[in-house]
């Protein structure tokens, strides 16, 4: 009963600092959308990423295609890109591999 208390500290504890330093990017229209099978990149115009909680040596936000809704988050950008709209995304983390920003959620903004 122990170790399964301090496995749920230890699991809390990183789920809440991993969550609590979410960036947001504020409504920026798409540049380019790149969707392959390994995952999504995205550009968007003008995006400086400023934030000092994450910093990341690029500006072009990726998810893998093994991300949970890989399809539906890809065509909601690809929708928002022929729409026109901007989006507005939140990211946690850098990825591990590559020098890109992980995307967190991908809100579709009247601007």
């Amino acid at each position: 009963m122990k170790i399964q208390i301090c496995l749920l500290t230890l699991f809390s504890t990183y789920f809440h600092s991993a969550f609590s330093h979410a960036a947001s990017t504020g409504p920026h229209y798409i540049e380019t959308v790149k969707a392959q099978w390994t995952g999504t990149y995205v550009k968007l115009k003008d995006f400086v990423n400023s934030d000092t909680s994450v910093q990341c040596e690029g500006s072009t936000f990726y998810f893998t295609s093994s991300t949970a809704n890989y399809e539906t988050r890809t065509s909601f950008l690809l929708a928002a890109f022929m729409a026109g709209k901007p989006v507005n995304i939140t990211y946690y983390d850098c990825s591990s591999s590559s020098p890109h920003i992980e995307v967190g959620s991908v809100l579709l903004s009247q601007e």
